[in-house]
């Protein structure tokens, strides 16, 4: 289970971000007159997936930090003891 405190920030920040930019930008096209259809909504979900990306890459660095470090004979992290002290 090491590192999955970290994968849940992860995910909450990524999905968080993808849902908002998708829904807010697909929202602002349509009430500019933009038609809806496959265009927008690919349009859409790229930017959504990268406005994703830049909200997770915090968080993978962070989990990647955890999961690595070394660890002492009762499983407890030397370096870090949560995703808080990276």
């Amino acid at each position: 289970w090491r590192g999955a405190s970290a994968s849940v920030l992860r995910l909450g920040a990524g999905s968080a971000s993808q849902l908002t930019v998708y829904s807010s930008l697909k929202e602002h096209l349509v009430g500019d007159g933009c038609a809806d259809g496959p265009r927008i909504h690919v349009l859409c979900s790229v930017v959504a997936v990268f406005a994703g990306t830049l909200c997770m890459q915090p968080f993978d660095v962070v989990r990647t930090r955890v999961m690595n470090q070394a660890f002492d004979a009762q499983g407890r992290g030397l370096l870090y003891a949560s995703p808080v002290d990276c």
